[in-house]
């Protein structure tokens, strides 16, 4: 049988792509509050968190993901579950008026579908790419042949370890590596893991930022926006 390729597409700020990144401070306001709910933590000490955290170029998300955190700073979790709070939080935001409808990339999508399998790795919940999905108009149901994101179970998959993402989609769909993509924002989770296992990568320049991408213009595409890579993709 013969392998299909297959395009490992990061969700926010690559495929869902907001009006502003103010939206995120939707996203930082609801990770605080869960944490708050979940180490049992007044909101100036949360702000400390996070304000130590920032300097050291850790997410405060990782408190969720990392015991070594949790016990430097002497947390005690409230409850079994280390993500059922967090994940409740992110779906609770309503992205109604961040986001509106985007038919070329939809269509671009569609055309890429034809093609290879489509798939969603991503550090958000379900519902809330559900919502988001369905205000730009895609076809949440048809249009990506499966989603890898934040489970309550296992937490965000590429905060928790990146590589062990992809080994796992790699694993799962053994798909033909060398006709196989990976887009993303972020070349740290979104390009590195994939192009360890010897997939091909585009950095998606929503920003124009190009000096984000410049230690990897020898081994990954440097594009604008996904509708501008479509035949870079197809071979």
């Amino acid at each position: 049988m013969q392998k299909r390729p297959i395009l490992i597409c990061d969700w926010d700020c690559t495929l869902a792509e907001p009006t502003s990144r103010d939206f995120y401070n939707l996203h930082r306001i609801a990770t605080k509050k869960a944490i708050s709910t979940q180490f049992q933590l007044n909101d100036n000490q949360v702000e400390e968190l996070y304000s130590v955290l920032s300097a050291e170029g850790i997410r405060i998300e990782k408190l969720f993901s990392s015991a070594n955190l949790v016990s430097r700073f002497n947390l005690t979790s409230n409850g079994p579950s280390r993500f059922d709070i967090l994940k409740d939080a992110l779906e609770s935001i309503d992205p109604s008026e961040w986001f509106k409808p985007d038919a070329e990339l939809v269509q671009e999508l569609r055309l890429l579908k034809s093609h290879m399998r489509i798939i969603v790795l991503s550090n958000s919940p379900i519902g809330i790419i559900r919502n988001i999905g369905e205000i730009i108009g895609f076809d949440m149901d048809k249009d990506f042949d499966t989603y890898y994101t934040m489970t309550s179970e296992t937490g965000a998959p590429k905060f928790v370890n990146p590589a062990a993402a992809f080994d796992r989609i790699n694993a799962d769909h053994k798909p033909d590596i060398a006709q196989s993509w990976s887009i993303g924002d972020s070349p740290k989770i979104d390009l590195d893991p994939a192009l360890a296992l010897g997939m091909n990568t585009a950095f998606v320049d929503n920003l124009d930022r190009h000096d984000s991408a410049e230690p990897y213009a020898f081994k990954a595409h440097t594009v604008p926006t996904l509708q501008r890579i479509r035949h870079s993709l197809i071979r």
